[in-house]
C-alpha cells in the first residue's frame, strides 16, 4: 500500500478532470474557437505530470517529494488558466478545482 494514498487520489481526479478538459477544448479548437488553447496546453501538461507523480507516489519512489514540488506548480498554473473559463466552461471549473486540491496534496508530499 503506498504511503501517497491521497496524492494518489488527488492525481488520479487531476488527471480525469484534465482530460475531460483537453476534450473539451479541442472541439472547439476544432470548431475555430481559439480561446481555449492556452488551457489545453496548459492542462495537457498537467495530465502529463500528475501521471508521472501519481505512478511513482504509487511505488512509494523516494523521489515524490522533489516531483511534488514541480506538479505543484504546474497545477496551480493550470488552475489559473481554467479559472479564467469556469463561468463559461463547467469542465474547467472542474479541472481548476481538482488542480487546486491536487496543488496542496503535492505541497504536502513535497514538505515530507
Amino acid at each position: 500500500m503506498s504511503k501517497y494514498g491521497d496524492l494518489v487520489a488527488d492525481t488520479s481526479r487531476c488527471v480525469n478532470t484534465g482530460e475531460a478538459c483537453v476534450a473539451h477544448c479541442l472541439v472547439l479548437l476544432g470548431e475555430g474557437d481559439k480561446e481555449l488553447a492556452a488551457c489545453a496546453r496548459t492542462v495537457q501538461d498537467t495530465i502529463a505530470s500528475c501521471t508521472a507523480l501519481r505512478q511513482m507516489a504509487a511505488a512509494n519512489s523516494p523521489h515524490v517529494a522533489k516531483l511534488a514540488g514541480v506538479v505543484g506548480d504546474i497545477c496551480k498554473d493550470c488552475e489559473t488558466e481554467c479559472r479564467k473559463h469556469e463561468k463559461k466552461h463547467s469542465v474547467c471549473h472542474d479541472c481548476a478545482e481538482a488542480c487546486a486540491k491536487c496543488a496542496k496534496e503535492c505541497e504536502k508530499a513535497a514538505a515530507a
